[in-house]
């Protein structure tokens, strides 16, 4: 696998996913409010884990937008996320958007049954998977990594899953919710801070946050109720398949003074939804590509199970 400085390795948590990738540490936190973990690990050739929304504390996070937030791992395997989500997941007094959950069933993790191997079993059979007829993107996906989608998705059926065509129509909606959502939340929480140190948000950061300031109450509370009316129709969609299956970039790491994409991530912090990104191949010049994978809320452990699958 390549590595080229002059490519871009992610949004917020890109530092993470570098170290991880470099081997300067055995795993690393990101925080997710719109792929800012699956894209870094993507784009680094890592596995980025975003949990179900109330999974894991953010507790001593800068928060960023309240309903969107999220905190997860970043490692070199899935197996290694697993047993860092493991540690970190669980209800925190200090943060009240966390709650109780069901533990998470991965053989070797605390709390799984006697006899585990200490091992992910990425045998899937019973297991559907959703895979969108259309995506809904306004640049198509690089040929490279719609290979590398299409053989994940072979992976996933050689390891007992069944795929299923889904149609989620309201991805290009669902988008803008979440573009919406994050930019006024960001800002209510931004406000005090950016009117006392003005000059000290950078310019790019600065330019988002005022900007979010022309939305109006009418229309964060018209995104809400949009988000859910989605979130029940995608329910309902979903409702016969265990997982969705997507690239999670489009391509492989942009050049530096281009952002990357947050098109096939940021659907799935408006849901709440877990999702991981997985290596999956190289595509131009030998830069690494991935796919990624969401479940329904709280179901991590058929998640990393589906990842260990695209891994092995």
């Amino acid at each position: 696998m390549s590595w080229d400085l002059s490519r871009n390795p992610g949004i917020s948590s890109s530092g993470s996913a570098a170290a991880v990738a470099r081997g300067t540490v055995y795993a690393a936190l990101g925080t997710d409010t719109g792929g800012s973990i699956r894209i870094p690990a993507a784009l680094c050739g890592v596995v980025g884990l975003k949990p179900t929304f109330g999974r894991a504390s953010l507790h001593g996070c800068m928060a960023l937008a309240w309903s969107l937030d999220h905190v997860g791992p970043l490692a070199r395997s899935v197996e290694d996320a697993a047993l860092v989500l493991a540690a970190i997941a669980g209800p925190d007094p200090r943060d009240p958007r966390t709650r109780p959950a069901p533990p998470l069933a991965v053989a070797g993790l605390p709390g799984d049954p006697p006899g585990g191997t200490g091992r992910l079993h990425p045998d899937l059979p019973g297991v559907r998977v959703g895979v969108p007829r259309d995506l809904h993107l306004a640049t198509p996906l690089q040929e490279a990594a719609a290979r590398s989608w299409t053989r994940a998705n072979r992976a996933l059926e050689q390891a007992g899953a069944t795929l299923v065509e889904v149609d989620l129509d309201e991805i290009h909606m669902l988008r803008q919710v979440a573009v919406l959502t994050l930019g006024v939340e960001a800002a209510a929480h931004h406000a005090p801070l950016l009117r006392a140190h003005y000059d000290d948000y950078g310019e790019f950061s600065r330019g988002r946050l005022v900007a979010a300031f022309t939305f109006s109450a009418q229309d964060f509370l018209g995104a809400q109720r949009l988000r859910h009316w989605i979130r029940m129709r995608w329910d309902a969609a979903c409702r016969h398949v265990d997982l969705l299956s997507l690239p999670c970039q489009p391509g492989v790491a942009p050049l530096l003074d281009m952002p990357a994409s947050t098109d096939l991530t940021n659907l799935f912090n408006a849901l709440g939804w877990p999702a991981i990104s997985v290596p999956r191949g190289e595509g131009e010049h030998g830069l690494p590509l991935a796919v990624q994978l969401a479940a329904k809320p709280w179901d991590e452990t058929t998640l990393l199970r589906a990842a260990r699958a695209i891994e092995a």
